[in-house]
């Protein structure tokens, strides 16, 4: 090619245009870009755990948190609440109050209840209905859930009756036989010590001709003392290694 053609190409047109301090001026900007781009991802990831391709990518860069054992003393303060309390306080919130809610909840967990602004606690007796063991599709995937129903007592001449608030209460850690020392029926006497059963997720589920029932998803943020059922058995429930946090709430009722 000749020399001519060669010094005329677009290229070295534009190098003999643009003087050295365009060339500084680019690279800053660049880099300037490349650090506000930086600062703004690491922000995202960090900030929402709870995101399923954020949460894989903490894990890799190996700054994932894992659920904290808490213990009595240290455990995130919250309301305590027994069932008419937590119905009054589901139970008026409508569907993107209670989305906008529960993926607070689930943020909030996964950080390990840094920010307990939203954070209750569950009390009250409640009568088990079902049970079952954790699996891989589960939000944790070792232990055992059972749901069960509040029970109240309309006065003091009467029997508590069944309540419209259901807990599933998750036993993260729970051997699989443990499934089998809850039947329908027994009765589970829920406080605050000492288990700090803080509640994950929260929704309402209708039903025809009747009041919803507001569904309450728990689990214990104390590990300290073991389970105690009501026909004599204990067992040890331990913190999660791991979430899967494609998991559907609520794990035995269907909502909509």
């Amino acid at each position: 090619m000749p020399r001519n053609q060669e010094d005329d190409s677009l290229v070295a047109r534009i190098l003999r245009k643009k003087p050295p301090l365009f060339w500084w001026f680019l690279v800053n900007t660049s880099a300037f870009c490349l650090a506000v781009w930086s600062w703004v991802f690491f922000l995202e990831v960090f900030g929402n755990p709870h995101l399923p391709q954020n949460y894989v990518m903490l894990e890799k860069m190996g700054r994932l948190q894992k659920p904290k054992a808490f213990d009595s003393l240290t455990a995130p303060r919250g309301d305590t609440l027994n069932p008419r309390s937590l119905y009054k306080k589901y139970y008026n919130l409508n569907p993107k109050d209670i989305s906008l809610l529960n993926s607070e909840l689930k943020r909030v967990y996964v950080g390990n209840l840094k920010d307990a602004t939203y954070n209750t606690y569950i009390q009250g007796q409640y009568r088990v209905l079902k049970t079952r063991t954790l699996g891989p599709e589960d939000f944790i995937s070792n232990g055992i859930a059972i749901q069960a129903q509040a029970l109240v007592q309309p006065d003091a001449f009467h029997p508590p009756t069944p309540y419209l608030v259901l807990v599933e209460w998750i036993l993260p850690g729970a051997p699989a036989s443990a499934v089998d020392s809850y039947q329908l029926g027994d009765v589970l006497e829920l406080s605050k010590n000492p288990y700090f059963s803080s509640i994950l997720h929260a929704v309402r589920v209708p039903r025809p001709g009747d009041e919803p029932l507001i569904s309450l998803s728990c689990v214990p943020l104390v590990f300290d003392s073991k389970i105690t059922t009501t026909r004599g058995k204990s067992f040890s429930i331990t913190p999660a290694e791991r979430l899967n946090l494609n998991g559907q709430f609520p794990i035995f009722t269907k909502s909509k």
